[in-house]
């Protein structure tokens, strides 16, 4: 195989390194937490972030990968816990024309970063039943 042609097929194996929704979305995203009850204390996977309300959103960056659950507690108020639901991020089929979606899609963005699922929605509010 001469230089010319080894330079080619290492180019062509970067670009296959990551996938397009890895490449155009990353492999993290933003999401907001609302609340029904002010000053309302966020953990996601049993971690706290900080807290959220009707009015002021806890903006959190979450991984692609793996199950992300959300979990409101205030006192007097009754713990309300959630779990992100995913859905296929759209730009994953972009890899369909660069190689048939066999390494982009099947190895990169599912097995690899994740990047092929994004959450459903940006924005979950906690819907916190008070004692009044």
């Amino acid at each position: 195989m001469s230089l010319m042609s080894t330079f080619i097929v290492l180019i062509a194996l970067v670009f296959q390194i990551s996938g397009c929704a890895t490449i155009i979305n990353g492999s993290v995203e933003s999401i907001e937490i609302y609340s029904t009850a002010e000053n309302t204390n966020v953990y996601v996977n049993d971690e706290y972030l900080g807290q959220a309300g009707p009015q002021t959103p806890l903006e959190i960056t979450i991984p692609k990968r793996g199950q992300i659950n959300i979990v409101g507690k205030k006192e007097e108020c009754r713990e309300y816990e959630t779990e992100i639901k995913r859905t296929i991020d759209p730009t994953t089929l972009l890899g369909v024309f660069i190689d048939g979606g066999i390494v982009s899609i099947l190895l990169i963005d599912n097995l690899g970063t994740g990047a092929i699922k994004r959450a459903r929605e940006i924005s979950y509010t906690l819907e916190m039943v008070c004692r009044t």
